[in-house]
């Protein structure tokens, strides 16, 4: 808190609270460039935090899924690399319990032990995408010139989990439950009028690969998403729905012949309410993987960055309609994806108009990014003929030639499968993405592009 230069305390500083909340004592600073009211703890010898005195709501970022949502691959991070977040970037803007951003265990945690807020950062070896998604989010509020409101975040995955297994009745899902109730106690204790979860992110997949049908997983997932949504209302008092975003799995080399896990997470995005894909993993793959699963510090941090982005989006669409429950994935646009209504046939040409997350952006073929892939991505997976001759981009719709008509019903991948690859860890990745502007803040000067999500599409 000596960033802060905390004057006397106000007069009348100590303020009277109900039984089950410590004193707080009230300081006035212009430490983050304004004038600020700030609430600390008095009943503790050494508070860990300064809490702004807000009127808004504090926004909670709740992850969970397996280790890329819980810092993986740590043991096998650069000698240099352990962790992109060591120093607090906001410390009292951007806050996590007090025991650090990973809650993972395959027990239930002692709810004793979060017993208090502390300012975000990573405090072991290891990046969780906690920590850069609460940063990218206050600076987004302090570039638009917008005071910001306190946002505190954690993860609870655990590394190595099918998605039944963290699901409701087992202990990781039990430690989301904590958590929330305690982070939302935390921010009633520190004056904040409540606390928001517009949405529950899952970076999970990897285990369920070839033991988990596609339907099945759909059906999980959607029983995942109600479950969370329910009991994270119940924990947050918020009249808001709660959304489910995903981070999508990818091919690696070693699952080619199973891409159900990623499919199944694009249909359950376009059948169940409320749930959409942040972005696909293939471009993570192919310029932060490691081997195994896993990402670099900086590509967990990216990561981070890229869940952000898409629960500001779903922030601001909810606050600009009268009724949130609305929303649809066609008012909540948080990736670049196929308009699957609009897929056409006409002789030996498929057209596939894409849905863009941002109006004023446009669709573009990269391949300095990424190296070329075969046909850009695509691929026949189905059908009698139509084999792929040329992939273009027109506009902001890709046409697929075929070499002939090809039978009745065909059916192509996009990111899907693919081969062994000058990726090396992405066995199946594509060429098309958006130009949009948002900068990250973990790699100065790189734009946050949104990469087409993986898919497949049945073309009558």
């Amino acid at each position: 808190m000596d960033d802060l230069s905390l004057r006397d305390p106000l007069e009348g500083d100590t303020l009277a609270r109900e039984e089950h909340r410590p004193s707080l004592r009230r300081f006035s600073s212009s430490g983050e460039g304004w004038l600020e009211t700030y609430l600390v703890r008095s009943d503790v010898p050494e508070p860990l935090v300064a809490v702004p005195e807000s009127y808004q709501r504090a926004v909670l970022f709740s992850i969970t899924g397996q280790s890329n949502s819980a810092a993986g691959g740590r043991k096998n991070f650069p000698p240099r690399e352990r962790a992109v977040t060591r120093t607090p970037p906001y410390p009292h803007r951007a806050l996590m319990p007090m025991t650090g951003t990973l809650q993972s265990s395959l027990t239930e945690i002692d709810p004793s032990t979060i017993a208090d807020l502390a300012p975000a950062c990573e405090a072991r070896d290891g990046e969780t995408p906690v920590t850069s998604a609460l940063r990218w989010s206050v600076a987004q509020d302090l570039a638009a010139g917008r005071k910001p409101a306190v946002h505190i975040g954690a993860t609870h995955g655990r590394a190595g989990r099918k998605l039944r297994e963290i699901s409701k009745g087992t202990a990781p899902y039990a430690n989301g439950q904590m958590l929330w109730r305690q982070l939302s106690r935390l921010a009633t204790l520190y004056g904040q009028p409540g606390i928001w979860c517009p949405a529950l992110h899952l970076d999970q997949g990897e285990a369920d690969r070839r033991k988990t049908s596609r339907a099945e997983w759909v059906a999980l997932g959607q029983a995942f998403h109600a479950d969370n949504e329910a009991d994270i209302r119940a924990a947050t008092g918020q009249p808001e729905p709660v959304w489910l975003i995903m981070a999508q799995l990818a091919a690696t080399p070693g699952t080619l012949a199973d891409a159900g896990t990623a499919l199944a997470q694009q249909d359950l995005m376009m059948m169940a309410p409320r749930t959409t894909i942040a972005f696909p993993s293939y471009f993570f793959q192919g310029r932060y993987g490691m081997s195994g699963v896993h990402f670099t510090p900086t590509g967990h941090a990216l990561r981070g960055e890229y869940h952000a982005k898409a629960n500001r989006l779903l922030r601001s669409a909810t606050t600009a309609v009268a009724d949130p429950w609305t929303l649809n994935i066609e008012s909540v646009r948080t990736c670049l994806r196929p308009d699957f209504a609009g897929v056409r046939r006409l002789g030996s040409v498929i057209t596939i108009p894409l849905v863009l997350p941002a109006d004023g952006t446009r669709a573009c073929l990269d391949t300095d990014s990424l190296p070329p892939a075969p046909h850009f991505g695509f691929e026949k997976t189905e059908g009698a003929g139509g084999a792929i001759e040329a992939v273009e981009l027109v506009g902001n719709v890709i046409r697929v030639t075929l070499d002939s008509p090809g039978g009745a019903t065909l059916r192509y991948a996009y990111a899907a499968q693919g081969t062994p690859s000058a990726l090396d860890r992405s066995g199946a990745w594509g060429n098309f993405r958006d130009d949009c502007d948002a900068e990250s803040v973990v790699v100065p000067g790189m734009k946050l592009w949104n990469w087409l999500i993986s898919f497949e599409v049945t073309v009558p």
